[in-house]
């Protein structure tokens, strides 16, 4: 049975479930931290598919990683004999941070109270069909953190998003992939996105690393591409792609997981935005985190940036040029030296 939660009780058992993806798993933290800043002595789990649970590791709210593999995501059977296992760990709370049917039938099936997020869909949608309704609509951190409202956790209290790394691990990335000394300054290019339609392009990032090269920019870059004089940065796992960023004095990637990462680490970044908009919530909010995108009509075009291109030329990522990336890069670089007192150059 499934019970609406209630900010009179002190939970001891919380289940957070958000299955995918790779930024909105990111972008969650915020809300993790309100549980724990809640309820100091209970144990928080977080259900998540096993290819992101790296993510959250020795996260400062001392979330229990649950793994969910890949026979429960493809055999709906399997789901269930899944989430059966799962209810007698005996839960008291369900915060669902999917939103989804899966996650509902995840709720059906334990036996606890729940609070769960707010998705907008239609709200969304209206945005990307008509171009309306985009005022007043949270961002995807507030639709996180809201849900727990009922709980007694206000939004005025939410923080930015982190992610937390050890010594050990920043120290075998620099030996791993940068031959044990990070040359500086260093920016972080990540040009691929789970969508197509997101790409900014290979000649256009192969254009914007000669220019920061030119301009006394070391340069790491993520990808099976191959860019003249680069630091490659291929094949890594989630945790040394964010060791790998959190070195960076700043970093420049289309609209995906890797640039919310960069923002929770606190590395000053530059999110290239095309069919997607800040509108839709899920465009960077935190200090040193920027984005870039041209002023079209036909923006947004698409919720998540799959599908097709409408007008067919791409024109919000064709017609924005590397010069222009560059000069709002220099822009973002400098105010990040700003803030922690320091000029270009030490």
């Amino acid at each position: 049975m499934m019970r609406r939660a209630s900010e009179n009780i002190t939970y001891e058992r919380i289940l957070v479930v958000r299955f995918s993806s790779l930024g909105d798993i990111v972008l969650t933290t915020p809300a993790l931290d309100g549980l724990r800043a809640k309820f100091p002595d209970s144990r928080i789990f977080y259900l998540v598919k096993e290819e992101f649970a790296p993510i959250l590791q020795n996260h400062t709210s001392g979330c229990e990683i649950i793994d969910m593999p890949a026979d429960a995501r493809e055999d709906s059977r399997r789901f269930v004999e899944f989430v059966e296992a799962l209810a007698k760990g005996k839960f008291d709370l369900v915060v669902d941070l999917q939103g989804n049917a899966r996650s509902f039938v995840l709720r059906r099936k334990i036996d606890a109270d729940y609070v769960k997020v707010k998705k907008h869909t239609l709200r969304r949608m209206a945005i990307v069909r008509w171009k309306l309704g985009a005022r007043g609509l949270p961002n995807i951190r507030d639709r996180f953190f809201r849900a727990l409202r009922p709980l007694g956790i206000t939004p005025e209290t939410r923080g930015h998003p982190s992610l937390d790394l050890t010594e050990q691990e920043i120290r075998a990335a620099v030996k791993k992939f940068f031959g044990g000394k990070v040359k500086k300054p260093l920016a972080i290019i990540h040009p691929g996105a789970k969508w197509p339609l997101k790409e900014w392009g290979e000649d256009k990032f192969a254009r914007l690393i000669n220019l920061l090269i030119e301009n006394d920019f070391n340069v790491a870059s993520f990808g099976e591409a191959s860019y003249n004089n680069t630091i490659p940065l291929h094949d890594t796992t989630i945790r040394e792609l964010m060791a790998c960023i959190a070195l960076g004095d700043i970093f420049i990637g289309n609209d995906s997981g890797p640039l919310h990462i960069a923002e929770a680490l606190g590395v000053p970044s530059l999110g290239i935005f095309g069919p997607t908009h800040e509108m839709l919530g899920y465009a960077s909010d935190g200090e040193g985190a920027e984005i870039i995108g041209l002023d079209l009509k036909c923006r947004p075009c698409s919720l998540y940036g799959g599908g097709r291109c409408k007008t067919g030329n791409r024109e919000c990522m064709e017609n924005l040029s590397p010069e222009a990336v560059f000069e709002r890069a220099q822009e973002v670089y400098r105010r990040g030296l700003e803030r922690v007192g320091k000029t270009d150059g030490e």
